[in-house]
């Protein structure tokens, strides 16, 4: 006789549906989880790509401004009338935070003209931004104060500090000196600040030595210790994951050129870097979707098993109780059932024994 402790067609049918549910949804959870996180990954690796690239046009963009203000002095030949010229000056320093001094040098390195009348008559002609103002545009990297340092209200202990621009006064055909604009790190640090929190990520300049020119964090991280600052420093596009100096896994981008139409290069690299946790927030919102997708899996096939065993196996279960109840001698008379032709067949044999009897 059977074990009236085991289990029966319906049962059966519903662990083994739990069970293969169960691996299914582990299965494709699984799989899911893997494909979201890789999904993840590239998106953040393509987002900090994206933004360190758009990041470096909006930096060289806003310093190009300066630099179609001296071409503008050029073709104006300001420097025929000092006085005109002065003004001008004046007013493309304005407050001081973003131009710290703008001036007009003759052939000879003497400052004819100058932003506030500061340096006027001074000797210029060793400045690198003149030398090379001579020759061509040019885009100098950061550099301390010299000749203004103390007239600005810098300090020995903490010295002002420029980016050069400088390009030839040509009149005629002959070049008739240098204009020069000393721009102010401060500045260009708070605009590399708000360049990267307007992206909600970590921006840093690099020069071609390697070293950090400027950063928005204002963190100086060792170079030595950085993969991405060393392929920085050799100039070289590059997207890379790696743990930094501070201990922190972060997805960075390299950048080799900061352009801006005809600017001269300042010979800067730009790094861009996000969090490898910042895919942690995208992950999150597909582990939501992912265990959503396993739940239905799971409830779908409990609910196609349970219909199952209703339409099919029940009449089964109820017919092997009459056919019990039969052997036992009881007066037991099958009801009819047609969901399925094994079915069928029991309850019309069952009848007919019924019937004999």
């Amino acid at each position: 006789m059977a074990d009236k402790k085991s289990l029966g067609l319906s049962g059966i049918l519903i662990l083994c549906c739990v069970g293969c549910a169960a691996i299914l949804a582990a299965l494709a959870g699984s799989m899911l989880y893997r494909t979201a996180a890789e999904t993840a990954h590239r998106s953040l690796a393509a987002a900090v790509t994206l933004r360190t690239s758009s990041a470096a046009e909006e930096f060289a963009r806003s310093i190009a401004r300066d630099w179609d203000t001296l071409k503008f002095l050029e073709t104006s030949q300001a420097e025929a009338d000092p006085d005109r010229l002065r003004a001008m000056f004046d007013g493309i320093a304005g407050d001081g935070k973003r131009v710290s001094w703008a001036g007009f040098a003759t052939l000879d390195g003497t400052v004819q003209v100058a932003t506030n009348g500061l340096l006027e008559g001074a000797d210029v002609s060793a400045r690198p931004w003149f030398r090379a103002g001579l020759q061509a545009g040019f885009a100098g990297d950061v550099h301390e104060a010299v000749m203004l340092n103390r007239l600005l209200g810098g300090s020995e202990t903490d010295p002002l500090r420029f980016v050069d621009l400088a390009r030839p006064a040509t009149r005629d055909g002959r070049v008739r000196g240098v204009y020069g604009v000393h721009l102010s790190i401060d500045w260009a640090e708070e605009l590399l600040k708000e360049i990267a929190q307007a992206r909600n990520m970590d921006l840093l300049l690099i020069s071609q030595e390697g070293k950090v020119v400027m950063s928005s964090t204002g963190d100086v991280p060792d170079a030595s210790n950085s993969s991405s600052l060393r392929a920085a420093a050799a100039g070289v596009r590059a997207d890379l994951r790696e743990t930094w100096p501070d201990g922190i896994d972060y997805v960075s981008s390299i950048q080799p050129a900061i352009a801006w139409g005809d600017l001269p290069s300042f010979g800067w690299r730009i790094v861009g870097r996000m969090p490898i946790d910042a895919a942690q927030v995208v992950l999150q919102k597909g582990t939501i979707s992912i265990l959503l997708t396993a739940a239905m899996i799971f409830t779908l096939l409990l609910a196609a098993a349970a219909a199952f065993s209703l339409i099919f196996l029940r009449p089964i279960s109820t017919l092997a109780g009459t056919a019990s109840r039969q052997a036992k001698g009881e007066d037991a008379y099958p009801a009819e059932y047609g969901s399925s032709r094994e079915a069928f067949q029991l309850s019309a044999a069952l009848s007919r024994l019924a019937v004999r009897d």
